[in-house]
């Protein structure tokens, strides 16, 4: 049986990595940088460590970046109780497809509208769709 590779059997796929998923790493990392500046390591080699973490957390963010220009500050606006309707509506306008996290909380804020809601009804993550299904 020489004919056959089986490497390529078990070769790994291509990974699909939203927002969701970087925003999860980042998140990951920041506690593990807070977890290094309390441990008692040597100074040189803590400082590597935060370096290199605080390195990894920038390439995050500009990934998040790279799905929507300023991420992080539509994020925040878009989990903000006190976000109106319209501009929700705004934010989704901009939603980019791979975007499965930022589109999860504008289905679950509490004054998204039917628009909103409608244009999101179907969306390819199964967690929007049911965040639309549940909205009062």
């Amino acid at each position: 049986m020489a004919g056959t590779d089986i490497r390529k059997k078990f070769r790994a796929k291509a990974a699909f990595r939203g927002s969701q998923v970087i925003f999860g790493e980042r998140q990951h990392l920041q506690e593990v940088l807070r977890s290094v500046r309390r441990s008692k390591l040597p100074s040189a080699r803590k400082q590597a460590e935060m370096r290199k973490l605080q390195q990894l957390m920038r390439i995050r963010t500009e990934e998040l970046n790279s799905i929507n220009p300023g991420w992080d500050r539509t994020f925040k606006k878009a989990q903000n109780a006190s976000t109106t309707s319209q501009e929700l509506l705004r934010l989704a306008a901009s939603l980019s497809r791979d975007d499965y996290l930022l589109a999860r909380v504008l289905t679950e804020h509490k004054d998204a509208p039917g628009a909103l809601l409608a244009q999101l009804s179907t969306h390819p993550y199964s967690a929007v769709r049911e965040n639309v299904a549940r909205h009062p």
